[in-house]
């Protein structure tokens, strides 16, 4: 989606670069100059230093004073192929295939009496967490890996929301420019599958 930090008028936002078709392990970092001027280093490092006495540190203006040590330089260049991808598709492009794609799989899930989904909010991110009834989304995962369907299953950094929905875990579909109606179809089966090996 677009983002303004401008409009949001945030003091920090942080972006994960592996939600924008890049790679893992890099971030982003949005951060109000004032903030970064009088905030310290949360780190030491090469290049993040001004000068350095006995008894004495200055650090580099900021942003550097924040980027101790050796850059990430080839995950920094293959962010930046991700961003000229997104751009060169269109934000507008890739939500809108998206959302297609979405609803395709939401009204697939929803035919499959066992398969609860989990949340119904008025704007959806092209995610769709869900459960099926007797069978642990861990083990869900596992077998929809042996059928060659990525998902993610466990608390997703939210284990106190499935403590209040009284679940152990979830499964969660992602969707992404790359995926299309077929890939749903092969998320059915595959989910038909697991009921077969747990019979239900």
């Amino acid at each position: 989606m677009g983002l303004d930090v401008q409009d949001l008028d945030c003091d920090f936002y942080a972006i994960s670069c592996h939600k924008m078709y890049g790679p893992n392990g890099l971030g982003i970092l949005y951060a109000k100059k004032k903030w970064l001027d009088v905030l310290p280093p949360y780190q030491g490092g090469g290049g993040m230093i001004s000068e350095v006495k006995k008894d004495d540190i200055s650090y580099a203006d900021s942003p550097t004073k924040y980027e101790a040590g050796t850059m990430q330089t080839a995950e920094v260049v293959a962010f930046a192929k991700s961003i000229k991808f997104i751009e060169e598709l269109g934000i507008k492009n890739i939500e809108k295939h998206e959302k297609q794609v979405l609803e395709y799989g939401l009204e697939q899930l929803r035919k499959n009496n066992s398969v609860n989904i989990i949340g119904n909010p008025k704007n959806r991110a092209s995610i769709m967490s869900f459960t099926i009834k007797g069978i642990h989304p861990h083990d869900i995962a596992t077998i929809l890996d042996d059928d060659g369907v990525a998902i993610r299953a466990g608390h997703h950094c939210c284990q106190i929301l499935h403590d209040k929905l009284g679940i152990p875990a979830s499964a969660r579909a992602s969707i992404g420019v790359y995926n299309d109606k077929e890939d749903i179809d092969v998320l059915c089966e595959s989910i038909n599958k697991c009921k077969k090996v747990f019979q239900i």
